[in-house]
């Protein structure tokens, strides 16, 4: 714990802001000196609390939708009648040699369990999974690796329907959205991150559609002793990624 590269980072930084605020009374610093030293003092203390466990967690918590009893949801709705779409994380490049679900990264793995799990408790007639990596010049085949995980965790592979083109959660919501109407659908049920499932509804009623969120890969935990309050790099990314769900709802 001691050797975690952003915790060294922080002591480090602080021992550095506490030397060069010592200064001799004889020759005080100028005015933008003292100005440049507070900024820096302050931004050290931002990522101290950004980087240590109790406020990375506490603020998952804020952003995080509990989960969602889909089978009552759903109620007597025709299965052929109901729409599971499921949003796509990250993937790794291919690799000769290895199956292309091994490759999945990020949140995608977790999304396609927690996927299979609502399906096989209130099955739908078509389940729609939507997205792809960032582009590197390779063909992206995260949705489709996901599909090979729900398969094998139950869900027939004749109900999958794959929408590899989505590139961010709008467009998740846009392309999934034509293809939910496209199958008369009366209801549909949205499959991703607790943490991200907030944006993910703000994007789906833009394009008009009314969902029913069924929030999955759950992160939360309530640290312990005296951990939470050590920074981590972990927490750092934690906190990191609460702040890009935050922001990416004030997308125009």
């Amino acid at each position: 714990m001691l050797l975690d590269p952003m915790l060294d980072f922080l002591v480090v930084l602080g021992l550095a802001l506490l030397l060069a605020g010592r200064r001799r009374k004889s020759a005080p610093p100028r005015r933008a000196a003292r100005w440049g030293l507070r900024i820096a003092r302050i931004w050290w203390l931002w990522m101290w609390l950004m980087a240590t466990p109790r406020v990375s967690f506490g603020a998952l918590w804020l952003i995080e939708m509990p989960p969602t009893d889909v089978k009552a949801a759903l109620g007597d709705t025709p299965e052929d009648r109901c729409v599971m779409i499921v949003l796509t994380g990250g993937h790794l490049s291919p690799r000769d040699g290895v199956l292309r679900a091994e490759l999945l990264s990020g949140s995608s793995l977790p999304r396609a369990i927690g996927a299979a799990r609502v399906y096989l408790q209130r099955p739908v007639g078509h389940v729609i999974v939507t997205g792809r990596a960032e582009p590197w010049g390779y063909a992206d085949e995260t949705a489709a690796s996901m599909g090979d995980v729900m398969v094998a965790f139950g869900v027939p592979r004749e109900r999958i329907l794959i929408e590899p083109m989505a590139q961010n959660t709008r467009q998740n919501a846009v392309f999934s959205a034509l293809m939910a109407r496209g199958l008369d659908a009366e209801k549909v049920v949205v499959v991703t991150s607790a943490s991200h499932m907030p944006r993910a509804i703000l994007e789906f009623e833009r394009t008009g559609l009314r969902v029913i969120a069924a929030p999955v890969d759950h992160r939360y935990e309530k640290p312990e002793s005296v951990v939470p309050y050590i920074p981590s790099t972990e927490a750092f990314v934690r906190s990191g990624k609460v702040l890009h769900e935050v922001l990416g709802r004030f997308r125009p």
